[in-house]
């Protein structure tokens, strides 16, 4: 009976050793599994610390670009604005020589009528001489 309790025991110990053997092999087949994941895990992270680190770069690339475009657009508008103002002080200054032009050429027409008027005048007053000479110079010769 001894030796049917030792087989039994030896039997039992040989099943629970399998089930132990099983058991073992299974945590060495969760652990291979968890360091492949452990490694993709970290593979992971590398590639997205890289793409992170590129998209800063490109950020900070893109906001330096932004301040240059930015810079150049507000001297544009500066150099437009300061256009715009020297365009509307020629503008007032042409509209003022406009006017004096204006001004001269209502002179100009003026004294045109003047010297027209003068002209004729003075035809009158030459035709007058021309007359009143003629008849002094007859008296005198008479």
């Amino acid at each position: 009976s001894s030796g049917i309790n030792a087989e039994y025991g030896v039997i039992q110990l040989e099943s629970e050793l399998k089930e132990l053997k099983q058991q073992k092999e299974g945590l060495e087949t969760d652990l291979r599994e968890a360091k492949e994941l452990q490694r993709d895990s970290a593979a992971r992270v590398t590639t997205l610390n890289r793409k992170y680190e590129a998209l800063f770069n490109r950020t900070n690339q893109v906001q330096e670009e932004y301040n240059e475009n930015k810079y150049m657009l507000q001297e544009t508008l500066s150099a437009l604005q300061a256009s715009k103002e020297s365009e509307e002080s020629l503008s007032s200054t042409v509209a003022e020589y406009k006017i004096q032009l204006d001004s001269a050429e209502n002179e100009k027409t003026r004294y045109t009528h003047e010297l027209t008027n003068l002209t004729e005048k003075l035809s009158v007053a030459e035709q007058r001489y021309s007359e009143v000479h003629t008849k002094f110079t007859e008296q005198m010769e008479s």
